[in-house]
């Protein structure tokens, strides 16, 4: 028995230091902006979200919860659950719905369309994990995008 406890702390100690932790992801970018669904009260807007796994594991993604903002108006909101593979130290796209009110839209497209450039903004979180750890990490993204419409 005195053996037993002799070697447990031992074993706690090798069992919390292999356990790595989790590193945030890197935001690359987005693409592939495309309009699903168009009528008068809304709109339903796909985008790919690509990231940059850092870890020497490969992880989940669990769930994303993201508002998006033009020049800091909030245009809309998405939360979405589902199970993407993510591979160690690679590139991974997390695919967004966005359901958007026309109505919104319309009130903010004014200012935004007398500017040359707008300022997409996304914040929320991500939650990803390996088996059952997981833990959300903060999302937040900003980049111009030129309007050529004149």
């Amino acid at each position: 028995m005195n053996k037993i406890l002799n070697i447990l702390p031992i074993c706690f100690l090798l069992f919390l230091f292999s356990c790595n932790t989790i590193k945030a992801p890197t935001y690359i970018g987005f693409e592939n902006v495309k309009i699903e669904k168009l009528n008068f009260n809304s709109s339903n807007l796909t985008i790919d979200v690509n990231y940059y796994n850092p870890n020497n594991f490969s992880l989940d993604v669990h769930k994303s919860d993201f508002n998006f903002y033009i020049n800091d108006n909030l245009l809309a909101h998405s939360t979405q659950e589902f199970e993407i593979k993510i591979p160690k130290k690679g590139n991974f796209t997390i695919p967004l719905k966005i359901q958007l009110d026309n109505k919104t839209i319309l009130k903010n497209s004014l200012n935004a369309l007398l500017k040359k450039e707008v300022d997409i903004k996304a914040t929320g979180s991500i939650n990803l994990g390996k088996g059952s750890l997981h833990t959300n990490f903060p999302v937040y993204f900003v980049t111009k995008q030129s309007l050529s419409i004149f």
